[in-house]
């Protein structure tokens, strides 16, 4: 199956549906087909399964609520909850500015103290 990423009008994914290969053996096929099926001004842009933190095509499989990034033919993953966090241009997903401990513990990130807590 192919699967399709649903744009609004900045860019944010709104939806991702599948495709049945023989109907989209190609990008333009099945954005053709979605285009006829929903409407022409819906913007639909292939995606992959098999991509995620920033290898394999457009980076990212497309998450609903993450970014396609035009000039880079990118899918960001979903923004951070966390204003420190920051869009990796590596693997173009927010990430920390603090890795997480790798001490066998539970955390969860502390914004106002810029640490992880220990739940």
């Amino acid at each position: 199956m192919a699967h399709f990423a649903k744009l609004d009008s900045e860019n944010i994914v709104t939806e991702v549906v599948e495709v049945a290969d023989a109907a989209a053996p190609d990008e333009a096929t099945g954005v053709a087909l979605l285009k006829s099926l929903h409407g022409d001004d819906i913007n639909w842009k292939l995606t992959d399964r098999e991509s995620h933190t920033g290898s394999g095509f457009r980076a990212n499989y497309a998450a609903i609520g993450g970014k396609y990034r035009e000039a880079e033919d990118v899918f960001t993953g979903k923004p951070s909850e966390y204003p420190s966090w920051t869009l990796s241009t590596t693997t173009w997903i927010y990430e920390c500015p603090v890795p997480r401990p790798e001490d066998g513990n539970n955390h969860v990130w502390n914004e106002g103290a810029q640490t992880w807590d220990v739940v």
